[in-house]
């Protein structure tokens, strides 16, 4: 059963139907024309929580930068050109063989090249340097190959460029509490943007809010409460996998009708008094929460989920099961995308998310598992879009609070800083990696050590902070001078930015 604010008051005769805000009726609810909204565009963030293993992520493949990953990573270093990992094979789910989305065999690294010898970086130097895709990220090669797939070198959190000798110095500004996932995770997601209550996806969308139809639909998070879609302006609508969060249990409380009814009241009430602040506040943010899921609520059910991911279809799989909450958040995504032409949008960011990245120990057993998901579901969002007629709309990129390191601690890798990240969709300039590729190749025989890493557990310094990802795709969204919500960023205006052109229209 939906439960609208109007039936919601309603449901006992002494309560007053309205209190402020009018709920439209269905059919005005759901008046956009679909012509409103042909200029549609969408960014898709997916999280890997806990802090993604780069290095088991995008493979240094040259011979040097090799050896040198496959001495130091030890039982967790991936085989060139078997499916194994350490001594092992690479098994995931429920002990399975690594296969990929679709069916077919995963391959190994040498199958899965991202550069080759003389090949450079899009807008920067690879300095001789070769990457591979890992295994479990086989279903992503050929969107790289299609110039649909770009991967980012070394990007992370950073105030102002930054060398090894000034870290250890102190002689530049660096963000706070590197390694801490708290800290790490607000300021990836805001780019220390008034404290961390703001984030840089929320100010794209007090931005673009204006172009919609129904603003509240701007910012959509599938994975609860974030900082990155936290706007100064836009409120993000949070929203299930299975669809609009119910506010049914709401209509009885401790099994009473009028207790419920009173509830309902109390927390709807937009008439208190101006002294009564949070009451007012809370009752604006339930009723709209109310409204807005009534709203969407009809628009999904416009179009039948078997339309939208018919059996036939590979990619239904590969967001409806294999890719387990993943994939079920990214279906969702797609069911609200889908719905943007009942609702009057036409500019949109999204949040997704995965946990278990925090891999201190058991990495070679986890490790692959969680990235095959990140992937293929990734793979099968994209499939889908280009299914529906929107594979150059939509922009699918990961993040994660921070890389790790490449020495393994002997059964996993302790938190980094820098990482490398995925940018997936139509309008990416895909086939290219982007950024400055760093060395893992050391000065000493007896630890770790080179100019690109901090410590002997080889901690990456990013060279490409966060915020030139946020201004490229905030630029694709269609917002002027990006550079104003990004304060960092003018830091690092002295050198050439190795994302340019990441995008094309």
């Amino acid at each position: 059963m939906k439960t609208t604010r109007r039936g919601f008051l309603g449901h006992s005769a002494a309560l007053p139907i309205a209190y402020g805000v009018s709920l439209p009726l269905a059919g005005q609810a759901l008046a956009a024309s679909p012509a409103d909204t042909e200029d549609y565009r969408a960014i898709v963030c997916v999280f890997m929580h806990g802090g993604n293993d780069h290095d088991n992520t995008i493979v240094p493949m040259d011979s040097a930068n090799f050896a040198s990953y496959q001495l130091y990573r030890g039982s967790l270093a991936y085989h060139a050109n078997e499916l194994k990992i350490g001594g092992n094979d690479i098994r995931v789910g429920n002990n399975q063989l690594l296969t990929n989305v679709y069916g077919g065999p995963a391959r190994p690294l040498s199958q899965l090249p991202l550069v080759g010898a003389g090949q450079v970086a899009r807008n920067a130097s690879l300095d001789g340097r070769q990457f591979s895709l890992s295994p479990t990220l086989s279903s992503l090669h050929s969107k790289y190959q299609d110039g649909k797939l770009a991967v980012l070198l070394n990007i992370g959190t950073l105030v102002q460029p930054m060398v090894k000798s000034e870290f250890y110095n102190r002689q530049v500004k660096r963000p706070p509490q590197i390694g801490s996932h708290n800290d790490q995770t607000a300021y990836w997601q805001s780019g220390g943007i008034e404290g961390f209550s703001v984030g840089w996806g929320g100010r794209i969308g007090d931005l673009i809010a204006a172009q919609n139809g129904r603003p509240a639909f701007t910012c959509v998070s599938v994975s609860g409460n974030t900082v990155m879609l936290a706007g100064r302006e836009v409120l993000q609508y949070q929203v299930k996998e299975s669809g609009p969060i119910n506010f049914t249990p709401l209509r009885s409380a401790f099994g009473s009708d009028t207790v419920g009814n009173a509830l309902g009241q109390l927390i709807t009430d937009t008439e208190l008094t101006p002294q009564q602040m949070m009451g007012r506040e809370h009752a604006r943010i339930t009723t709209r929460a109310i409204d807005s899921g009534d709203q969407l609520r009809e628009a999904l059910a416009l179009t039948p989920e078997s339309d939208m991911f018919p059996p036939s279809q590979p990619f239904t799989a590969g967001l409806k099961n294999s890719t387990g909450g993943l994939g079920r958040q990214l279906a969702m995504v797609a069911r609200v995308i889908h719905a943007r032409k009942h609702l009057g949008l036409k500019r949109q960011v999204f949040f997704v998310s995965i946990g278990n990245f925090d891999n201190h120990s058991g990495l070679a057993g986890v490790h692959p598992g969680q990235t095959q998901t990140v992937a293929d579901a990734m793979s099968a969002f994209h499939d889908w879009s280009v299914y529906a007629g929107l594979g150059n709309n939509v922009t699918t990129f990961t993040g994660s609070e921070f890389g790790r390191q490449i020495v393994s601690n002997g059964n996993g890798s302790d938190h980094g800083w820098g990482s490398h990240q995925l940018v997936l969709g139509g309008a990416v300039n895909g086939g290219h990696v982007y950024g400055i590729a760093p060395s893992f190749v050391s000065t000493q025989a007896t630890r770790f050590d080179n100019s690109d890493h901090l410590f002997s557990s080889g901690v990456m310094i990013p060279t490409t902070p966060v915020e030139q990802l946020a201004a490229q795709l905030a630029t694709w969204m269609g917002v002027e001078n990006a550079a104003d919500m990004l304060p960092n960023l003018a830091n690092f205006s002295a050198r050439p930015d190795p994302l340019r052109s990441l995008l094309q229209g």
